[in-house]
């Protein structure tokens, strides 16, 4: 299953400020690899949580290819960004 750092629990939760209580921030498919977008958990998604709140979701094919990795955040000139190693 995917790993979330503290760091990266954190910085979900930034992004999910002002957004109803349901929202979570998904991993999809995209031309370039994995986007984010902000979504509410849908059946059969696998989810992970940080202090108590439910900030990621992830379909089961996304979660499979994301089984052995970490998604971390790392201060950059640009803000922050998510990444996973």
């Amino acid at each position: 299953m995917l790993t979330l750092t503290a760091t990266a629990g954190t910085c979900l939760v930034q992004l999910l400020e002002n957004k109803p209580p349901e929202a979570v921030v998904r991993q999809v498919p995209s031309p370039e690899g994995l986007a984010i977008q902000v979504s509410e958990v849908q059946p059969g998604d696998v989810t992970l949580s940080h202090d108590n709140q439910t900030v990621l979701a992830i379909d089961a094919e996304v979660s499979q290819l994301l089984a052995e990795k970490t998604l971390d955040a790392q201060s950059t000139e640009q803000g922050t960004q998510l990444l996973l190693k």
